[in-house]
């Protein structure tokens, strides 16, 4: 145990309800289920968690313990630092945006202000907002998402990449489309409108297909397709005006269903799904639904191993905690980055078929692909499903705003 750390006794008033949230292997009296099958909380907000035989000895606390003093701000700052770990840092950044403050990533680990800095960090410069209330909003915003800044004087930084090097890339305000419309799934946008809507605070235009055309034109920065089905959707036409605008710049965040449907089609390197065979023998009638379980996902926790190096892992350690709905498995890509993939085809909590495994051990769950001057960035597990999955909501953020440079 270290300070800060939380311990949650299982000897409680509430203990039937900590066994519910706590307990990554929750039994199943029947495996034949319709929703998800791991819901543990830490699995949810890719923390780590044991659980003990007995209580910790020593002391233990009601309180965190007091953070140590920051370090005397200069007189006048030359930037101010901040860290990349979670939702508030995407909320506080979604909000400097919309103030019109510039602010930079830094690619690259780097030590300043007497503190060491992950990929990811924010870098918001004096030289880069010469305008009067500049640390008025920057104080306001980070009080409002909890952030603490770090404030430096100098462009000089005492390890890692100055602030001027190419490794710290500066973050634009991107213009933000979500496909949707009557012929699409409603969960599916629901959750990328709700996520952007209610959690980032964040403008994002909400279009329908025949639409889509226009609204690329109109200077688009990002599409985001929510998971659905995509056959009758995206027609060839439209698919060859999603290629043309990605090779002028243009990001498409493909979710879930969304992803599914690049999968073997031409100059998308996503490649031909690999899915479970079913060697089983015909079952009667009223087993069939039993006979497929061998077959089928139902909301299973799986461990991905994660490239922290890669802007759309910034802010996670080298594992990330997935939640898998689809048997549905792709070949890492051969024309691109494989930020996140699945070493392992078993999962680490809730159910799926014994056939799925082979399929799913090392597959692809998030990747970059460059499409000329943009990209597709397909998230095969859909980092924002019911809105509940906390771990993913960064790495969708990651998706959307962060530079991933060439």
């Amino acid at each position: 145990l270290e300070p800060g750390d939380l311990v949650v006794p299982a000897a409680q008033p509430r203990a039937a309800l900590v066994g519910v949230l706590f307990d990554p292997d929750a039994p199943l009296s029947d495996s034949l289920t319709y929703d998800a099958t791991a819901w543990a909380l830490p699995l949810a907000y890719n923390l780590e968690a044991w659980v003990l035989p007995e209580a910790p000895a020593g002391p233990l606390t009601g309180a965190p313990p007091t953070p140590a003093p920051p370090a005397a701000a200069p007189a006048r700052p030359y930037a101010y630092l901040s860290p990349w770990r979670d939702l508030p840092d995407a909320q506080f950044l979604a909000a400097l945006l919309q103030q019109g403050i510039r602010v930079r990533q830094a690619a690259r680990p780097f030590e300043a202000g007497g503190r060491a800095y992950a990929p990811g960090a924010l870098v918001i410069t004096r030289p880069d907002n010469p305008q009067a209330a500049f640390e008025q909003h920057l104080a306001d915003a980070a009080r409002r998402f909890g952030r603490t800044l770090t404030a430096v004087g100098s462009g000089r930084v005492e390890a890692g990449p100055d602030y001027g090097s190419a490794e710290v890339r500066l973050v634009s305000r991107p213009r933000v489309v979500l496909l949707t419309g009557p012929t699409l799934d409603a969960s599916g946008a629901g959750e990328v409108w709700h996520h952007f809507d209610h959690e980032l605070r964040y403008p994002v235009t909400l279009v329908e297909p025949e639409e889509l055309g226009a609204a690329l034109a109109a200077g688009a920065d990002v599409l985001v397709l929510p998971s659905g089905a995509y056959g009758s959707v995206l027609t060839e036409s439209r698919t060859a005006e999603l290629k043309a605008w990605a090779r002028s710049g243009g990001r498409i965040v493909a979710l879930g269903g969304a992803a599914a449907f690049f999968s073997g089609k031409p100059d998308f390197g996503l490649g031909a799904a690999r899915t479970p065979a079913d060697t089983t023998a015909s079952p009667a009638y009223a087993e069939r639904a039993r006979a497929q379980l061998s077959t089928d996902v139902f909301g299973a926790a799986y461990r991905v191993r994660m490239d922290p190096q890669h802007p759309l892992a910034f802010g996670y350690p080298d594992a990330y905690i997935s939640l898998k709905w689809s048997p549905q498995a792709y070949p890492p890509l051969k024309d691109g980055w494989n930020v996140g993939v699945l070493p392992e085809g078993a999962p680490v909590s809730g159910f799926a078929g014994y056939r799925t495994r082979g399929p799913l051990e090392n597959s692809l769950v998030f990747g970059v692909q460059p499409l000329g001057r943009g990209e597709i960035v397909y998230l095969v597990d859909n980092p924002l499903v019911r809105g509940f999955w906390e771990g993913g909501k960064l790495l969708f953020d990651n998706a959307v705003f962060l530079p991933f440079g060439r």
